[in-house]
């Protein structure tokens, strides 16, 4: 088994076989608000220097787009995220963008997809690039659209991770999770 199969077959498993959507998102102008008439907004937690954190990329009507922003990290060559959310506040945009900080060591697989449990609120994402990097950059952009006037917390569970390229069973990263409270006005 190659180590890009380590990275992202522990992610794969947790999947369900549901259909995984890709590319679209961003930002770009539209209605002030969306077809729910609601405004989305998200304010981050301060991140530590090493650590992976979500950060408002833009915002278009009730959708905010999230950055999963690596920060002063070496060695990185793959994810297994797990970010929760309250599913009566918000909800998984659907489609999401690729960032550029895996990217820069070669092509990076990405697995993306709601959790195939009776546990709702929970989006699973998987990534690994074909070499290790290191620096800080953005990993992944995920949409969320606010769904009430309301405010809560958007986290990564206590099982995310962060991986090396080591063989032949790829070595955990330590780094800190900072997520941020989503808002719909």
């Amino acid at each position: 088994m190659n180590i890009l199969n380590k990275i992202i077959a522990p992610v794969m498993i947790l999947f369900s076989l549901s259909a995984v959507s890709c590319g679209g998102g961003g930002g770009g102008g539209g209605s002030p608000a969306g077809p729910s008439g609601l405004i989305a907004g998200f304010v981050s937690e301060p991140a530590a220097n090493v650590s992976v954190s979500l950060e408002k990329y833009s915002v278009s009507g009730d959708t905010v787009y999230l950055a999963v922003k690596i920060n002063s990290v070496d060695n990185v060559f793959g994810a297994n995220l797990k970010i929760v959310y309250d599913e009566t506040k918000a909800t998984w945009g659907g489609t999401w963008q690729p960032g550029t900080f895996l990217e820069a060591g070669g092509a990076t697989n990405y697995e993306v997809n709601l959790d195939g449990s009776e546990e709702e609120g929970l989006l699973l994402v998987g990534v690994a690039g074909s070499s290790e990097v290191s620096g800080s950059g953005t990993l992944i952009i995920i949409p969320f659209r606010v769904v009430a006037v309301a405010s809560s917390e958007i986290t990564f569970s206590t099982d995310s991770k962060l991986r090396d390229g080591t063989e032949p069973i790829p070595l955990e990263i330590p780094v800190s999770f900072t997520g941020g409270t989503i808002s719909g006005s």
